[in-house]
């Protein structure tokens, strides 16, 4: 279409020159820019007007243009230029220039100049009478610099020169943004006590009542837009009955629709997420390609990224990785596009680069807040530091402030705030890692604070989490935790699952961004349940044989990093990735050890605990860590060379205490005595602490006599000639002992056992 387009304009320029009209071909283009400007199709709009600026077409206009083509393409900064470049132009009438300052207004606001675009805002209340625009807009911008007062004072205004459906929705959008829900639908409800008074008004209304989740009603009042020929209501009923999960009256709303309205985008986009919900996704696809050839650019962007979704959820992750990276060229300012980029390298490639140090560029400034006196906030910084390196990133520097409490809003203070970003110019870093959970609006402010990416020890967590999750399980374990960490933060994310073209507050649908979201992922969060409970039901199924053939099982914990892979490597030969790295395994792997006495034990490595050890995380890995709870035994691994081993012990009994596993027989391993200096360990909790290495072998005939010691106890060792006709009882042995030998003799059969104290009376 792009090279039609060029061809268009270089064959009317050409023309232009035969036939010696120049004028009127010029003209041509700068109305065809206008054409394409309105029915969306930004891209040629842009070209278009900047030949009719070289052209010197109208000026003023082309600049204007040019502008608001850039602005509905993400580009900010163009947009910007173009607009103050309008203004400059000679003979700008009034009400132009206020057009044009309105729209630099909204570029400031959405590239994050909010000083700028305030300043325009007050230009236009000095040198224009205000009006109901300029309220809103000046209410927006207020409302994205924190000035709550000022915000709902020009919001007041606005809806009272106003008070129509779209203003209040517009008003209600703005607040959703900010996560105020509750002080926008008090909008939506002033707007609801008035009566409709023709088709569009119960259109309007069946909106309001769809953004207030009062679905009966939206429908009541779409159903009588309907029946007067009111296409956009078709639309609706089609979100409508979506929301309900009532797919085919929603495909047959969409399908009226297109019927009505001609070959809609946004037809056949409502009826590929209704193929999406029901997992028809072959379908889903066939409809986007049908909306493709109509869609204007914003409907394109919803088209291609639900097409996206679909690929993904086929399964075919080499194709939803190509249409996202197509499509974040496209739409580079699309974030949450981004971030299902980084998700869907993580599917394609296990040395896939981290989500979001592509964007950092892997120099970060650490930040810890100081709170009490009893922090060591150093020493917990040093383990973040640990856990940057581990996703690869470099560590740049580091910033303590000590406060009562972390700032509510911005996580450090302001006067802080300045000396991080000096830092980040001075060391040439890109991003920065709290040391603490952020809030979503710590996170959105101090991103917009500091102009660069902002982590938090959580997301850094999850992000090598994804990276490390090798099973299926671990996978969606992993899944399960970043989607429950999303759902408490979806401001200012668009509906980022799957869209449908209109958005909120404009004359097209648009399903609510929140609701959108909150209820994709709570679909997702119930699927992934599923899938995990299947999955535990055959983790259960795998302990109740186990329990059958009488075998003790011992889980290995500890702190990340404190060798436990590399003793179940060295005592079972098992396999288990051991890196010098934190989080090196996720999975649980469990291997028979046999000791030296023929005695059997089962072995479990564990997911390694870490302080602050994020809630969704336990609850996502319940499964896993549950791995100790349900244990015979707790092998608890220390790294004696670390220097805070104290407070990792402490650490790892007080996760063991919320996962309900403390009480057991208890063996501490003080690992990495080759590298061990100083004062010795002790462990008053332990029932038995032993020094080892792992890595060397040292210690470890010690640990395995002190294990058959250990399973000893709960046993007697026996040894019985059984006549054949009591053969029987050593069924018994087998399933509630260890039979250790069998001899078939004339007169019986002769066995060596261990079996436990309450059946030992059965078998003598």
């Amino acid at each position: 279409m792009k090279n039609t387009k060029t061809v268009l304009i270089l064959a009317a320029v050409t023309g232009t020159l035969l036939l010696g009209g120049c004028g009127s071909e010029k003209t041509k283009i700068y109305e065809q820019a206008g054409k394409d400007l309105s029915q969306g199709s930004y891209k040629y709009a842009l070209e278009e007007y900047q030949t009719s600026i070289r052209n010197g077409v109208k000026p003023a206009q082309s600049y204007r243009g040019a502008g608001i083509a850039s602005l509905r393409l993400g580009k900010y900064d163009d947009a910007i230029s173009s607009f103050t470049e309008a203004l400059n132009c000679d003979k700008v009438s009034k009400s132009l220039r206020k057009d044009i300052l309105s729209y630099r207004a909204t570029a400031e606001l959405k590239s994050g100049k909010y000083e700028d675009a305030m300043a325009d805002c007050q230009t236009l209340g000095e040198d224009f009478d205000m009006d109901a625009g300029i309220y809103f807009l000046t209410g927006k911008v207020a409302l994205a610099m924190d000035s709550y007062e000022e915000a709902a004072s020009d919001f007041k205004q606005a809806y009272g020169e106003d008070s129509t459906y779209d203003m209040a929705i517009q008003i209600y959008e703005a607040y959703l943004d900010k996560d105020m829900e509750a002080d926008g639908t008090r909008y939506l409800e002033a707007a609801l006590s008035s009566e409709a008074k023709d088709a569009k008004d119960h259109c309007d209304r069946g909106r309001v009542y769809y953004y207030m989740e009062d679905y009966s009603n939206a429908k009541k009042e779409l159903l009588e837009a309907s029946k007067k020929d009111n296409t956009e209501a078709l639309l609706l009923l089609g979100m409508v009955y979506l929301a309900q999960d009532d797919v085919d009256n929603a495909k047959a709303m969409y399908t009226q629709y297109i019927s009505a309205a001609g070959d809609s985008a946004k037809g056949y986009n409502g009826l590929a997420l209704c193929d999406i919900r029901n997992g028809d996704y072959d379908s889903a696809l066939d409809n986007i390609t049908k909306g493709l050839p109509t869609a204007t650019t914003d409907e394109m962007q919803s088209l291609l990224f639900n097409e996206i979704v679909a690929y993904e959820k086929k399964l075919d992750f080499a194709t939803a990785l190509t249409k996202a990276q197509e499509y974040v060229e496209m739409f580079p300012e699309d974030s949450a596009a981004k971030k299902e980029l980084a998700f869907l390298k993580t599917r394609t490639s296990s040395e896939a680069d981290m989500e979001y140090f592509d964007e950092i560029q892997d120099r970060v400034i650490l930040i810890g807040v100081q709170a009490s006196f009893g922090d060591d906030m150093e020493e917990s910084l040093d383990e973040l530091g640990e856990l940057a390196a581990t996703a690869g990133a470099a560590v740049a520097g580091r910033i303590i402030q000590n406060r009562e409490a972390v700032h509510p809003g911005t996580y450090i203070g302001k006067g802080k705030i300045e000396e991080v970003k000096g830092l980040l110019y001075a060391l040439n870093a890109n991003g920065v890692i709290c040391d603490d959970e952020l809030s979503p609006a710590q996170m959105n402010n101090l991103e917009r604070e500091l102009e660069c990416k902002v982590m938090d020890r959580t997301l850094l967590i999850l992000d090598i989490f994804a990276k490390r999750a090798v099973t299926s399980e671990g996978k969606i374990q992993v899944e399960l935790a970043q989607l429950r960490y999303r759902s408490a933060r979806l401001v200012g994310l668009r509906s980022s699952l799957s869209r449908l073209g209109g958005g909120i507050g404009t004359r097209g649908p648009g399903e609510k961004k929140l609701e959108t979201d909150r209820r994709l992922i709570r679909n997702r969060i119930s699927a992934l349940k599923q899938e995990l409970s299947q999955v535990e039901k055959h983790r259960e199924l795998i302990r109740s044989r186990r329990a059958v053939g009488n075998l003790k099982t011992a889980a290995i914990v500890g702190y990340t990093n404190a060798g436990k892979s590399t003793l179940l490597n060295t005592l079972t030969g098992a396999s288990v990735l051991s890196e010098d790295k934190l989080f090196a395994t996720l999975d649980p792997t469990t291997r028979l050890l046999t000791l030296d006495d023929g005695q059997q034990l089962l072995l479990t490595d564990t997911v390694g605990f870490i302080r602050k050890l994020p809630h969704n995380l336990v609850e996502a890995f319940k499964s896993t860590l549950e791995e100790a709870k349900y244990a015979d035994y707790i092998i608890h691994v220390v790294d004696a060379s670390n220097p805070q081993a104290e407070m990792q012990m402490h650490i790892v009994y007080e996760t063991l205490k919320e996962l309900g596993a403390l009480g057991k027989k208890t063996i501490t391993l003080f690992n990495k005595q080759d590298k061990a200096a100083g004062e010795s360990l002790r462990d008053l909790r332990a029932d038995h602490t032993l020094k080892i290495s792992a890595r060397t072998g040292e210690g470890l005939g010690e640990f395995k006599e002190l294990l058959s010691r250990i399973l000893a106890e709960g046993q007697i060792y026996m040894e019985r000639l059984f006549p054949y006709s009591e053969a029987g009882q050593i069924q018994l042995i087998r399933e509630y002992g260890q039979l250790l030998s069998e001899e078939y003799t004339e007169g019986g059969i002769a066995v060596k056992a261990r079996v436990p104290r309450e059946i030992y009376p059965k078998v003598t």
